[in-house]
């Protein structure tokens, strides 16, 4: 049994990474809403009992990369994860083919489409040598398909673009910029979310504990990524020859509904406190007024 809950616990902390690293999204049931749904995906990040109560009751589902399929209970999350891991370095969506294509609307309404939509609106370079793939798609009722047909035999991995020449230096120093702004910005967000949580909880030591721990890593990892792409930045403007470092360069993951969430308060706080310093913290009640305004908008 001591066995079991170890291993247990290891696959929990395999499973968080992955879900940071956005190789598997953890969804919480459109039931909740703002603050609460913000809490039940914090919690399971934090806690590994609350995970598995979470997940057994339905709050959250599992799914694999962007648009890939979901699993929930009464499928054991550790399943999941086991057939994540067998498909882990190579997952053949339409995003990852070489001949995918954009199409305008297509995964706002097309994919949702009764009939087979017109040839012209298939997001698929080689739609001649798919055509079966799509067809055995859209045959199928919408409410079963997944946003993109799985198991394409065409499927081919997608190249990796290439580095930037230096003829498009400026161009490329100011998209790192903009990056690093954004990062900064994701960072801000995420302390108001915090500091929220913290005035919502004050009464739960524990919840404040968790978050806590969870924040101070967050913080700090972000911190020293701008750091090292700001020093990363001088050393570019000063050589060209090292432009192509920019394109390399990563910063830490961060789970898509936490960014989202994070827009929404900067958003926010820009209404509320418009020109006030970043730097300036907030009061009891200016907290109280923007995340009043934040769950209204969630």
């Amino acid at each position: 049994m001591r066995t079991e809950q170890v291993s247990s616990k290891d696959d929990y902390l395999r499973l968080i990474d992955l879900i940071r690293r956005d190789k598997i999204r953890l969804l919480v049931h459109n039931r909740y809403k703002g603050i609460r749904k913000s809490v039940i995906y914090g919690r399971c990040g934090t806690s590994f009992k609350y995970f598995e109560e979470a997940y057994e009751t339905g709050k959250v589902i599992l799914q694999f990369d962007e648009f890939g399929p979901r699993d929930g209970f009464p499928t054991p999350w550790q399943e999941v994860l086991a057939d994540y891991s067998g498909q882990e370095k190579e997952i053949q969506w339409c995003k990852t083919c070489k001949y995918f294509k954009t199409v305008e609307e297509y995964e706002d309404e097309l994919w949702l489409s009764e009939k087979m939509v017109l040839d012209s609106n298939i997001p698929c370079k080689k739609f001649d040598n798919t055509q079966d793939v799509w067809i055995e798609y859209f045959n199928l009722p919408a409410g079963k398909r997944t946003l993109y047909p799985k198991r394409c035999p065409k499927w081919a991995k997608r190249d990796k673009p290439s580095a930037p020449n230096v003829g498009d230096e400026s161009m490329s120093i100011d998209s790192f910029k903009e990056r690093i702004n954004n990062q900064e910005d994701l960072l801000f967000g995420i302390t108001l979310f915090y500091q929220g949580i913290v005035q919502m909880w004050v009464a739960d030591e524990a919840m404040l504990e968790m978050n806590r721990e969870s924040y101070e890593q967050t913080s700090k990892r972000m911190n020293e990524a701008i750091k090292r792409a700001k020093h990363l930045l001088d050393q570019v403007q000063e050589n060209s020859s090292k432009l192509s470092l920019l394109q390399e360069f990563e910063f830490p993951p961060t789970i898509e509904e936490m960014a989202k969430r994070s827009k929404i308060l900067i958003e926010a706080y820009d209404d509320l406190f418009s020109g006030r310093p970043r730097e300036t913290p907030l009061s009891e009640k200016e907290n109280l007024q923007l995340m009043k305004v934040v769950s209204n908008r969630l």
